[in-house]
């Protein structure tokens, strides 16, 4: 996994790590939730992030992922 937009390798690392821990939690639970209705939360998310970074707002971008992680564990 690439993260270019974040500058700083040490930070970088720890996003990575993070993703991947996030998302054997997430493949774990999969079971447990509506499967349409998160595939649909994940393509949303994509959208969103895209049309951020189209536009050049970085900080948009992470704040619609930190909204949609948050959303996520809740439904956890």
């Amino acid at each position: 996994m690439r993260l270019p937009l974040i500058g700083n390798q040490p930070m970088q690392d720890i996003s990575e790590r993070l993703y991947y821990q996030i998302a054997r939690v997430w493949i774990s639970s999969i079971d447990k939730l509506d499967f349409t209705s998160e595939v649909g939360f994940f393509a949303d998310e994509v959208k969103a992030v895209i049309s951020a970074l189209e536009d050049n707002d970085v900080s948009t971008a992470f704040m619609v992922q930190r909204v949609h992680l948050s959303m996520a564990f809740h439904r956890m």
